[in-house]
């Protein structure tokens, strides 16, 4: 079979060369490669992912990673000693089972790549019913991002959030612009991400405050921000404006009003719309 698939790798490689077009699945996978990884996400069960160095045209060495969703492959380990002998990588994604390419292949001088890898996604909710938290492991589900959940330090109560009582601790927090609810849960690699979700119920037509804490206490210049509430009629766009205000060296994309009963269709087209693609949030 490794002959098989060697020789393959030679075919896609004259295919590439000659610029023969290959017929690919309708939903095209993405590759991210990197001086020391190649990533591909969205791959269709059953792919192979190959990754190919090359000396100029010369043949060096290849590794074949099996899987489906994301497939990573850390080819500067595996290749060590061959990397430093070649100049050029090509990645393709197969179904060798039907002798078929899923993708594009993706070529590139080994110069040209940069040290940065895939983007990171990072999923931020605070839910105080769990409406929002529901939301939220939808969200995170469909982007294939961490999750972090803002717990806290003293847990609202029903009594807390009874709003036809002005005197409610909802009630006072809102109405207090400097009001910022200190949190329990920590976050300890903020920097690692690239793109933040941001989920939260509506409150009084925005955010609770604890968001406003959350934003005070961590560093997101720089990244991508994608706002989401729940809520029964309020809309998102005050609250977005709000972090905008907030985070004015981010990125801040269109927000997402949803329920509990969102489907990942749903979440899928709020994406789609903010050009988020493949795990990645493009700028």
């Amino acid at each position: 079979m490794r002959n098989l698939k060697h020789i393959i790798i030679l075919t896609l490689t004259v295919l590439l060369i000659i610029g023969t077009c290959l017929c690919v699945s309708a939903a095209e996978p993405v590759f991210d490669v990197t001086k020391t990884q190649a990533t591909v996400t969205d791959a269709p069960e059953n792919s192979s992912m190959i990754v190919a160095l090359y000396d100029g045209s010369r043949f060096s060495d290849m590794r074949i990673y099996e899987g489906s969703g994301t497939i990573t492959a850390n080819y500067a380990d595996d290749m060590g000693n061959t990397l430093n002998k070649s100049d050029n990588i090509k990645v393709f994604l197969w179904n060798f089972g039907k002798l078929s390419p899923l993708a594009p292949a993706y070529s590139n001088k080994l110069s040209n790549l940069t040290d940065k890898a895939v983007n990171r996604v990072l999923t931020v909710y605070f839910s105080a019913t769990g409406n929002t938290e529901n939301l939220a492991q939808k969200i995170a589900a469909e982007t294939n991002s961490d999750i972090f959940e803002i717990v806290p330090e003293v847990p609202y109560t029903s009594a807390d959030l009874n709003y036809s009582n002005s005197n409610c601790r909802a009630n006072k927090e809102q109405n207090d612009p400097t009001a910022r609810p200190a949190i329990s849960s920590k976050l300890e690699n903020i920097e690692d991400y690239d793109v933040v979700l941001i989920g939260y119920p509506i409150w009084w037509g925005t955010m609770p405050k604890i968001i406003n804490t959350f934003l005070d206490t961590y560093d997101l210049s720089g990244k991508t921000v994608m706002p989401f509430c729940t809520s029964g009629s309020s809309g998102i766009a005050t609250s977005v404006s709000a972090i905008m205000n907030a985070c004015p060296n981010t990125e801040v994309k269109n927000g997402f009003r949803g329920t509990s009963g969102t489907t990942a269709a749903e979440i899928s087209e709020w994406l789609n719309e903010n050009n988020f693609s493949n795990g990645v949030a493009q700028k």
